[in-house]
């Protein structure tokens, strides 16, 4: 389905969570937290990702290491070091995942 952006925007932009880019992000989570990861839809706006897809073909993963009381886009928006760490771990499990899943990245 072809989603035509409205003027001064993007198009949305969704990313199958069977794909082997989603699926080794998936493998880092459980390695970094120790959990089941829990996916949700949000974040799909950011201008640049549907551009990706459209003109370069190419999936674009969104990991969000972001608490709501974290008080994303206002004057006192904060983000925690423990969960910067966390982020971290996170990046340095994903990229051995998405070698090991044979994905050019």
């Amino acid at each position: 389905m072809q989603i035509t952006p409205r003027r001064g925007g993007s198009g949305p932009y969704l990313m199958s969570p069977e794909s082997a880019e989603a699926r080794a992000a998936l493998r880092a989570l459980r390695a970094s937290f120790g959990r089941e990861p829990v996916l949700i839809r949000e974040g799909g706006s950011i201008p640049i990702v549907s551009q990706f897809k459209s003109i370069l073909n190419t999936d674009t993963l969104l990991v969000g290491f972001g608490l709501p009381d974290d008080r994303a886009h206002s004057p006192n928006e904060n983000f925690s070091l423990a969960a910067y760490r966390l982020g971290s771990r996170f990046c340095a499990r994903l990229w051995p995942e998405l070698a090991a899943s044979g994905k050019q990245t």
